[in-house]
């Protein structure tokens, strides 16, 4: 990303608005834009907790928008205001493999606009496990990455019997023993800490969604020069290597300004033709 003087948000400050040090994930994407980023405390679990004491409600960018909305409360005159929302499961192309999915929404409050960008990433210690008495926990502790990360210990049945930021082989193990035996059938759940100040892996993947939002609010239209320039939708016909008929490899990306309506067709010049088993005409 090359430096851009005269991009109109340099020298701005987005207000962050985070109860977990998520911060430290994006400010070096945005100060390579000369954008400072300046954390506003929240309470985002209000929203939702990772361990089920509060379920989150409606969606993904529900959940972005209430956020916004909360940090506009504390900092009435904020123009830039960011908001996060993560989730955890199965990877959409490899479904027995977890993933980490990281959601951004930046919002102009001048230009009535937000950039919205999202990021799917397998790095994670993402799991859930229940434990009874005669189960070791040693192979989910290590999984979790204790002590870099952190653990979660919950009594099954008994959700308000919670152990957060358990870093400690000896704290989980106490906490594993004591949730027990408030669990009405003596058994107890262990997961990773999925909050970004106890997980060091998550933190990469939000600071990995910040780098593509910083990549997105850098890119300006070449019309009307506003920031948001970016691809909105993917356009087959790459011609067969052979008979030079359109077949269905992507050929480009169609990028639009939603602020002037310009757009353009920009090639992936990846190869310039594709291979006949992809061609209609060739391989019917």
């Amino acid at each position: 990303m090359n430096a851009d003087n005269d991009h109109p948000y340099r020298g701005l400050t987005i207000y962050f608005g985070t109860k977990h040090h998520k911060e430290k994930a994006v400010q070096e994407a945005f100060s390579r834009l000369g954008i400072t980023v300046k954390a506003v405390s929240i309470d985002t679990d209000s929203f939702g907790t990772f361990s089920g004491e509060i379920p989150r409600t409606g969606s993904v960018r529900d959940a972005l928008q209430n956020k916004i909305n909360e940090v506009i409360r504390s900092v009435p005159d904020a123009r830039l205001i960011l908001a996060s929302e993560g989730s955890f499961g199965p990877h959409p192309a490899f479904p027995f493999s977890a993933c980490d999915h990281e959601a951004l929404l930046l919002w102009d409050r001048d230009r009535n606009h937000g950039f919205f960008v999202d990021h799917v990433s397998s790095e994670t210690n993402f799991f859930s496990a229940e434990l009874g008495r005669d189960d070791a926990p040693d192979e989910w502790i290590r999984r979790c990455r204790v002590p870099t990360h952190a653990m979660i210990v919950q009594a099954k049945d008994h959700p308000s019997i919670i152990f957060k930021a358990l870093t400690s082989i000896d704290r989980i193990r106490a906490a594993l023993q004591e949730c027990m035996d408030a669990s009405p059938v003596a058994r107890a759940v262990l997961s990773a800490d999925l909050r970004a100040n106890q997980n060091p892996t998550r933190m990469k993947v939000i600071g990995e969604a910040a780098s593509k939002l910083a990549e997105r609010v850098a890119s300006r239209c070449p019309s009307c020069k506003v920031p948001g320039f970016w691809p909105a939708r993917a356009e087959r016909g790459l011609p067969c290597g052979d008979c030079g008929a359109p077949t269905r490899v992507i050929l480009g990306d169609h990028w639009k300004c939603e602020e002037c309506g310009f757009q353009e067709l920009k090639l992936r010049n990846v190869s310039p033709t594709a291979d006949a088993r992809f061609c209609g005409h060739c391989n019917p």
